[in-house]
């Protein structure tokens, strides 16, 4: 069997086990969450970090980074690694400073967007806070990605993603 074919195989083995573990990941949820209130505080929750992740980490920030840091890379290795720890460094303090203010603001803001009792605010809250760590963490390992991407290594990241 020819590399290229081997590789096609397990990248399709590893897409269908995201899958699988994605469908498992919703039945337990369904189970433990049930369709109540706190199912409904996790889905309000979720959407605001979600769609952070979506622009930077699976958009313009990983696609921009990738043909910078291969430009980089075809000058020195050293030249690369100096730019990604910066790209990575900067990130790093952005995002805090995002999640830093989601932090302060939440309690006056996310009330008022999401209504009901105030069980149900606090509960919002609570999970905004759990969830919007989701930002700093997705967005750091899409650059990790767009570098391993870069150097043809990519059936362990396709393996960590199905978690």
């Amino acid at each position: 069997m020819s590399n290229a074919a081997s590789r096609s195989i397990a990248l399709s083995f590893y897409t269908f086990l995201s899958r699988i573990l994605g469908l498992l990941r919703d039945h337990f949820m369904a189970v433990s969450f049930g369709t109540g209130m706190v199912a409904s505080a996790f889905s309000v929750a979720y959407r605001l970090p979600n769609m952070f992740r979506n622009l930077l980490a699976e958009g313009t920030l990983s696609q921009s980074f990738l043909p910078l840091y291969a430009e980089s890379g075809k000058i020195s290795e050293e030249e690369a690694k100096i730019m990604s720890g910066a790209v990575l460094s900067f990130l790093f303090f952005i995002l805090s400073i995002l999640v830093g203010i989601v932090f302060l603001f939440s309690p006056f803001f996310l009330p008022i967007l999401v209504g009901g009792t105030k069980e149900y605010s606090n509960l919002v809250i609570e999970l905004t806070y759990i969830l919007f760590f989701l930002i700093v963490t997705a967005s750091l390992s899409a650059i990790f990605m767009a570098i391993s991407n870069s150097k043809n290594r990519f059936l362990f990241l396709l393996f960590l993603r199905s978690f």
